[in-house]
């Protein structure tokens, strides 16, 4: 029988299915480079708050400068009778000048004579306002951490040691958020967030302790 010879298109349909995938693989890598990302949902912007998430435990906070150095915390009050619209300090009822307080005197001096306000915490107190600084920003998922321009506090937290001399301060400024320490607090963060201001000024009101000027309401 003779012999029947077919041309070899086996070499072929490789090529053509070599082609195909080539020219698939561009045209998804094209499409995927030229996809835009996603909008942001709404709830991007939500603040989720995990009230029962702590990012350093007690043991943790007070074991941290400055709370482990500190035999005493107190909270302040000040320049209660100034009105930081007005650059020249401003006359009493009585006709004295009220100068404006700078905390760092206030350590340097171990001076709490011009102090308006101040109170002593106690354990509890000093748990819950470490707790305030150093968990409060970690509860929120985006927490606003805005701060103004303007710096003018009323406000600090005083750390004393053993020999009843200030060490430290933090000090803060609710109207512009803003705060000041002489050291750096290693589990601070450089800045607040808003809840963290919130939280903070309850607590020093809660105790007693003002935060806005007293001639506001005058």
């Amino acid at each position: 029988m003779r012999n029947l010879h077919f041309p070899a298109f086996r070499p072929v349909m490789p090529l053509i299915y070599l082609f195909l995938s080539v020219f698939g693989a561009g045209c998804f890598a094209f499409a995927t480079q030229k996809t835009p990302p996603p909008l942001p949902s709404e709830n991007d912007f939500i603040d989720h708050v995990n009230s029962n998430f702590t990012k350093y435990s007690l043991t943790k906070r007070l074991g941290a400068y400055p709370f482990n150095k500190a035999a005493k915390v107190k909270i302040v009050a000040y320049n209660l009778e100034l009105d930081f619209h007005h650059i020249d300090a401003l006359p009493d009822s009585f006709g004295k000048i009220n100068e404006e307080v700078q905390i760092t005197h206030v350590m340097k001096h171990n001076d709490y004579s011009k102090m308006d306000q101040m109170q002593e915490l106690n354990s509890d107190q000093i748990a819950r306002i470490s707790d305030i600084l150093y968990n409060s920003c970690a509860r929120h998922s985006n927490p606003d951490r805005a701060q103004m321009g303007c710096y003018y506090p009323r406000n600090a937290i005083l750390f004393v040691d053993k020999s009843n001399h200030i060490f430290d301060y933090f000090e803060v400024c609710f109207d512009c958020r803003g705060i000041k320490t002489d050291k750096k607090f290693p589990l601070l963060e450089k800045s607040l967030c808003a809840p963290a201001y919130e939280d903070l000024e309850h607590y020093f009101n809660a105790l007693g302790v003002e935060t806005k000027s007293r001639l506001e309401n005058k």
